[in-house]
């Protein structure tokens, strides 16, 4: 359709329009326009005559539409539009020119084609909001034909360029685009693509910022997180948490998120036993976040360990591991009672089994590597 109504042939009249309607039916439209255009020029405050004008060119710009001839006609429109010495519906011929072929093109799926003739409307009426919401469904329609689960990355970069490209267009464009990109976010994170979902979770709260997608921002960098530190790509995390602090600030804690992903991690692997894993996760948080709990959680894990070993026998290498510990980390000082308490232990084994010099030996080698205790 078009915003506004065929103009001209109302207001024309007389021989004149006669003679032009003769002329247009044998299909002479260049002649039916120059005998509308010189009367203009002779009369141009004749109402009667601008309408047969308006009506003759009007004439002209659809049949040459009809014959392929689109550029041509929008030339000659153009021309007629911005020529000083034609009536002001020269421009409203032109903008109903855009938005024939903008439907043209809409309805043969050709989306930029469409955007492009709504957008040249609007230069000719900033306030045409049919043009506006045409633009709007358009986009609608060509993000759903072009968006799919596996190629939502490369429909975000699309997005983004187009809103480089169009600013004016941008915040309507990533609306649109919000409703599929946050369902991929969630297709990606239950299909175990996990970089994608962190990916497509980034530029979705990087349009919106909202609870939808601060929650969906912190589940995929939680399941990537916990995939890659199963993995043992640790530094992975450390580097994307640190882009994404970068690129959206402390607004999503994602810290908090990574404290928690590598506290439950070292936990777990203390319970299976594979203190090498657990370690490792207690050693990158401290190192990421040196605080209270990530203290707590190595001091913990360190002793796990040392416990581990004093129940093969071995006291004296539980005491030295935990010594090691403490040399690499004079704060735990959470060591040093654990380490009285296992030599303590130790020695009180040892005089039960009836070794009275075993378990002084040990109360001493206690003393000398922890200290005395109260």
């Amino acid at each position: 359709g078009q915003p506004y109504p065929a103009l001209g042939a109302d207001r024309a009249a007389g021989s004149q329009y006669n003679l032009i309607t003769s002329l247009i039916k044998a299909g002479d439209h260049g002649r039916a326009f120059a005998r509308a255009y010189d009367a203009y020029t002779n009369s141009p405050l004749d109402t009667r005559v601008a309408g047969t004008l308006i009506y003759a060119a009007d004439e002209w710009a659809t049949a040459m539409e009809s014959k392929g001839l689109v550029a041509e006609s929008l030339e000659f429109l153009t021309d007629l539009a911005d020529s000083e010495t034609t009536p002001e519906d020269a421009v409203t011929l032109l903008i109903n020119a855009h938005f024939r072929l903008a439907g043209t093109f809409t309805e043969q799926q050709q989306w930029e084609d469409a955007r492009h003739h709504y957008r040249q409307a609007l230069l000719r009426d900033p306030s045409l909001e049919a043009a506006s919401q045409n633009i709007t469904y358009v986009y609608q329609e060509d993000l759903r034909s072009r968006f799919t689960p596996e190629n939502a990355q490369d429909t975000v970069a699309w997005v983004d360029a187009e809103s480089a490209e169009h600013p004016e267009d941008a915040a309507e464009l990533r609306s649109v685009a919000s409703i599929l990109l946050g369902n991929a976010v969630v297709d990606a994170i239950n299909g175990a693509r996990f970089d994608e979902g962190l990916v497509l979770a980034s530029a979705h709260y990087r349009w919106e910022e909202n609870e939808r997608t601060i929650n969906n921002l912190r589940v995929a960098f939680q399941n990537f997180a916990m995939d890659a530190v199963s993995r043992q790509q640790s530094d992975a995390v450390l580097e994307t948490l640190e882009r994404l602090t970068r690129e959206h600030g402390s607004g999503p804690d994602l810290a908090g998120i990574l404290t928690n992903v590598f506290h439950n991690t070292a936990i777990t692997a203390i319970e299976a036993g594979d203190f090498e894993n657990a370690l490792s996760a207690a050693h990158v948080l401290y190192g990421a976040n040196p605080n209270s709990d990530s203290e707590d959680l190595l001091a913990y894990t360190y002793g796990q360990q040392a416990e581990a070993i004093l129940a093969t026998g071995d006291t004296v290498r539980a005491m030295r591991f935990l010594v090691d510990a403490l040399n690499n980390y004079p704060n735990l000082t959470r060591l040093e009672q654990q380490g009285q308490s296992i030599g303590n232990q130790a020695a009180l084994s040892a005089y039960e089994a009836g070794d009275s010099q075993g378990a002084v030996e040990t109360f001493e080698t206690t003393i000398s590597i922890f200290g005395a205790n109260d």
